[in-house]
């Protein structure tokens, strides 16, 4: 009878980012033993994980959380009511542009990126 694992040379990427049950971890390890082409997929994932950990440590300008607030204070926020109105359906751009979609979420990322977590700032293991 064959149980539902996953076959292990797609556990390469959740090894990396140490996302596997413990006996996932160990079934895994046992497979990287004997997989030289698992072993250097992991190493390579490896270092882009922590390429992309120094990345995203990266400081944001100083001025920046200023910047967007003054830039939504400036913008006018369109309102619940705003945005179910039938009148927008009726309009050719069916409301909030592509473009406004996209300038909202690169705000909401920038200012997610200069509130850094608790656990970004805390060093692993650490606990109150």
């Amino acid at each position: 009878m064959r149980t539902n694992r996953p076959e292990p040379h797609t556990l390469t990427g959740a090894y990396a980012l140490d996302a596997l049950t413990r006996a996932d971890r160990a079934r895994f390890e046992r497979h990287l033993a004997r997989c030289e082409q698992c072993a250097r997929e992991v190493r390579a994932l490896a270092e882009v994980t922590a390429a992309l950990a120094v990345a995203a440590a990266a400081e944001p300008p100083a001025e920046l959380m200023q910047r967007v607030l003054a830039a939504a204070a400036r913008t006018r926020q369109p309102t619940v009511r705003d945005l179910m109105s039938p009148e927008l359906e009726a309009r050719p751009s069916g409301g909030v542009g592509p473009a406004r979609l996209v300038a909202s979420m690169t705000v909401l990322d920038s200012i997610s990126v200069t509130a850094p977590s608790a656990s970004a700032t805390e060093p692993p293991g650490h606990r109150d």
